[in-house]
């Protein structure tokens, strides 16, 4: 009897010890829950939110109430929709989420880019979800290919310009060159030759420098 006594104080003690640990270690959980930065979920396979951290309130506005009483897909971006519940199909099937992207509605109004990684725990019908805010990137990721987009259109202008006026100004200067040479050829006065002279000198030093210049 004194064995069983001690056989009972001894599991009862572990048991005690492992609820402690289980009780510390969701208390940690908690605490990384409530400072994580980037916005933390659990989703049920229903399409409704069953928890959510602070981080969504702090960057979209609602209150873990507002987020609870409709369907998730309700705020996505409507253009997102139909690839977001594949992406919900997929995750019930057992398949992991890794960089998808969608926007969701703030409570102010905005859309706000966000990147998933997500896993789904099958037997309790639930998704744990990571979501975080890229709508900054997003926003200096078009600013950085409209930039590019302005800079090759000054490309393509200049190349074009550069192409006039070569075309439009080195061809009648050639021509005024070509022309001379024709006249100097002839039979002139001496202060015709002179005049031609100096006009071909003229427009061959007007070529250069507008070769110079191009």
């Amino acid at each position: 009897e004194l064995d069983k006594f001690t056989f009972s104080e001894k599991t009862v003690g572990s048991e005690m010890g492992q609820f402690i640990e289980r009780r510390r270690a969701s208390r940690e959980l908690e605490q990384l829950f409530a400072l994580s930065q980037d916005m933390l979920c659990i989703a049920g396979f229903d399409g409704f939110f069953k928890r959510v951290n602070p981080a969504w309130q702090k960057i979209l506005g609602y209150t873990p109430e507002e987020l609870f009483s409709v369907p998730y897909l309700e705020r996505v971006h409507p253009d997102d929709r139909e690839m977001t519940i594949r992406e919900a199909q997929k995750l019930s099937s057992g398949a992991r989420t890794v960089h998808f992207e969608n926007r969701y509605l703030a409570k102010d109004g905005t859309y706000h880019w966000l990147q998933w990684n997500s896993t789904p725990l099958e037997e309790r019908q639930l998704i744990y979800a990571v979501a975080r805010d890229i709508t900054e990137l997003k926003s200096a990721a078009l600013e950085l290919r409209q930039a590019k987009e302005a800079a090759d259109f000054a490309n393509r202008a200049k190349s074009d310009f550069l192409a006039n006026m070569s075309h439009e100004i080195r061809t009648p200067m050639n021509a005024i060159i070509g022309m001379t040479e024709l006249a100097l050829d002839t039979e002139l006065t001496v202060e015709q030759r002179e005049y031609l002279s100096t006009a071909k000198d003229s427009a061959e030093s007007l070529l250069r420098l507008l070769n110079d210049i191009l």
